[in-house]
């Protein structure tokens, strides 16, 4: 579900500037709010992923009792949050970053405020629901498995102190919001327009705290990766038009080389053989033979007629 703020958060919308360089403080009627610039996109340590203290239900009411981010002033992490954060526990955030922008891996919830061009809005850790009441307000997730983290210990103020646990269960994560205060004309000061984010769903997804996932800070921006899938498009098409072009030359090349084959000359065909025919002696003595229609019969020699004596 979408979370929804209660403008009752912030009672007067502080101006961006983008040249502060030094926290400011201003007071109205109700809270005292501390003003400080961040002109980049912060990004924490891997390491911060373990940075979670649990405070036992003697602190907070809460029968499995909690885990927190800061738990105690005395012992705030400040390499995990952006220059000059300060806040701990679960009251209200009286520090605002203006002009701001949402730190890496977070993710920006509905705004607290707008006023005229100015936008107030939470930060919260991603798969993280922004929460607030009456009373207080806070990132929540939910952790269940068992860990080893570092646990409050001691008492209330000065007295506190933090040792280390063992839990094994379900436990309600509180992490801190990073309030911010930005208008458009601040947009152009960070690489990722991660101010410009409204909503934000719910998420139960589970994580130990020792193990939370965080991408590397060195990943490629949308912007790069859209630079390199570009630059790869319009070199495969280029090394598609060179071989276009080399093989259109190499068949022109090949068609030039071929030799005409000459046409063989036609020659008389040769004067076919013939037998000499001779005439054969006339036989004066010779009788003609009737010859029969189907057989062709041999000459007869001549009868001689014997004259007798």
């Amino acid at each position: 579900m979408t979370t929804t703020v209660a403008s009752s958060v912030q009672t007067a919308a502080i101006a961006a500037s983008t040249t502060a360089n030094a926290a400011t403080t201003s007071t109205t009627a109700t809270a005292t709010t501390t003003t400080v610039a961040l002109v980049t996109v912060f990004t924490a340590p891997s390491s911060c992923s373990s940075s979670w203290t649990y405070e036992a239900s003697t602190y907070n009411g809460i029968s499995s009792g909690l885990l927190l981010q800061n738990a105690i002033s005395e012992d705030i992490d400040g390499t995990c949050f952006p220059p000059g954060f300060d806040q701990s526990g679960r009251v209200f955030e009286d520090q605002i970053f203006s002009p701001g922008a949402c730190p890496d891996h977070y993710t920006t919830h509905t705004p607290l405020q707008v006023s005229g061009a100015i936008t107030t809005a939470a930060c919260c850790l991603k798969n993280f629901t922004f929460y607030t009441s009456s009373d207080y307000q806070g990132c929540l997730s939910t952790f269940t498995g068992s860990t080893s983290v570092a646990a409050r210990a001691g008492g209330f103020g000065s007295s506190d102190y933090t040792t280390s646990t063992t839990i094994s269960g379900t436990y309600t994560m509180w992490g801190l919001p990073i309030v911010i205060e930005y208008q458009s004309s601040d947009l152009s000061l960070y690489t990722t327009a991660t101010a410009t984010s409204t909503t934000s769903t719910t998420s139960t997804t589970s994580a130990a705290p020792s193990t939370q996932s965080s991408s590397s800070s060195s990943g490629l921006s949308t912007g790069a990766k859209a630079g390199i899938a570009v630059g790869a498009v319009v070199g495969a098409l280029l090394l598609l038009g060179l071989f276009g072009f080399w093989l259109r030359r190499s068949r022109a090349e090949k068609r030039r080389q071929i030799t005409p084959i000459a046409p063989e000359t036609t020659s008389q065909p040769a004067e076919l053989y013939q037998d000499q025919v001779y005439e054969a002696p006339a036989n004066e003595n010779a009788v003609p033979i009737e010859a029969d229609s189907t057989a062709v019969k041999p000459a007869q020699p001549p009868s001689v007629v014997a004259e007798l004596p």
